[in-house]
């Protein structure tokens, strides 16, 4: 499991800056797959065909979830998920990555 973190925008339309640090536990996924998959804003679908390059990562909400990195979480991290129930090695979360966009 992946963790996003930051104080980014909480509405679709990114006008509504969270007060409060937020996080949403995301999964890997990879960047095949990712570069075929896309998203929908504000009535225009993005694509990451091309878009997704050898040193990034991608993450994903479960099915039929809609959370997601958003404007403002950009710069924050990506937590790999460490600890007991957790079969990464270590014992607690650590930093895999940079946010750098969601959809």
């Amino acid at each position: 499991t992946l963790t996003v973190v930051g104080w980014g925008t909480t509405d679709v339309y990114g006008k509504i800056l969270s007060d409060v640090l937020m996080h949403v536990d995301l999964s890997y996924m990879i960047n095949l797959d990712c570069e075929l998959s896309g998203g929908w804003i504000s009535g225009r679908y993005y694509s990451y065909t091309n878009y997704i390059s050898s040193n990034m990562m991608c993450a994903v909400a479960p099915e039929g979830e809609t959370k997601d990195a958003c404007l403002g979480d950009s710069g924050g991290p990506i937590l790999l998920n460490g600890g007991e129930d957790d079969d990464t090695g270590a014992e607690t979360d650590v930093q895999a990555g940079i946010v750098s966009f969601g959809v």
